[in-house]
């Protein structure tokens, strides 16, 4: 290094002005993060979508082909796909369903349950049971990130609603939205850069203030 940027580097360092504008990024930074880090503790932010999606089984021309679930001939065989996803900051707790499942309301004759998939496979789906024209997703911890598809097939032409009352849960409805978590992902990641230029900032003033430990 030539003298000249040592002498600069000096002049910066020592600068009335700089420790000044550090004393002032330092208390911003840190009253961000301390903001920031209250935000993230107090709000938890659980949310979970949901999407339903209908589809015919097979076309059933008059006459020409029948199909049969258990001994009962089908008029109208239909597909309905649940799909519900925590896409919140936290797990869902199977207290928040305070003892009442979540309802995928048919209304039309319910013939069986296909399957009930989960993805991440390591955390278990729900119990689902068929009550009347209803499908019923028993009380259970729901992991952050976990997806859970549920088909069923149906008999006869029909609009589900899904019906749902969970505990402190944001409950939003349809299909995955990217935007939304590299938004918050981008928040998350300028809130921590801020947070670490704040320390960073205020170890170089208390060395400058008090010295080296050492």
């Amino acid at each position: 290094m030539s003298p000249g940027i040592s002498l600069a580097a000096e002049n910066i360092f020592t600068s009335g002005t700089f420790w000044s504008a550090a004393a002032v990024i330092v208390a911003a930074g840190a009253g961000i993060g301390a903001v920031w880090a209250t935000l993230r503790s107090g709000n938890p932010k659980r949310r979970l979508r949901y999407d339903i999606y209908t589809s015919p089984l097979v076309e059933l021309p008059t006459g020409v082909l029948e199909i049969r679930r258990n001994g009962t001939v089908l008029t109208a065989p239909q597909l309905v796909q649940l799909e519900l996803e925590n896409t919140g900051h936290h797990d869902i707790p199977a207290a928040a369903f305070e003892n009442v499942p979540l309802k995928l309301v048919v209304g039309a004759p319910l013939m069986d349950v296909l399957n009930v998939e989960s993805q991440p496979p390591e955390q278990a789906p729900p119990t689902v049971t068929i009550v009347d024209d209803e499908l019923h997703i028993a009380p259970t911890r729901l992991g952050k990130g976990q997806r859970v598809t549920i088909l069923a097939l149906i008999d006869g032409d029909a609009q589900p609603s899904f019906r749902c009352s969970l505990l402190n849960v944001e409950i939003v409805y349809g299909p995955p939205s990217v935007s939304g978590r590299r938004w918050y992902h981008s928040v998350v990641y300028v809130g921590d850069l801020l947070i670490g230029a704040g320390i960073g900032l205020g170890i170089i003033w208390l060395i400058d203030r008090f010295g080296l430990p050492w």
